[in-house]
């Protein structure tokens, strides 16, 4: 299950720090993920994810038929 944590925001150090760790995390996951040999796409709920989807799937592919891998 997950844990629910708050995080008082009204200090700009802890969100410096906050915004920092969780960058830290997306390239560590990235890296991994890379690693591995697998495509990463990072989706954003503010935006027609959708549409992201798509163009990602169609670069992959694209990638894939030119006989390079990403």
């Amino acid at each position: 299950g997950g844990e629910l944590h708050e995080v008082q925001t009204a200090d700009p150090r802890l969100r410096q720090r906050y915004a920092e760790a969780a960058a830290a995390q997306r390239a560590a996951i990235a890296a991994a993920l890379r690693g591995a040999g697998a495509a990463h796409l990072r989706l954003r709920t503010d935006r027609d994810w959708l549409l992201d989807m798509v163009r990602f799937v169609a670069a992959q592919r694209h990638a894939r038929t030119r006989g390079t891998t990403r």
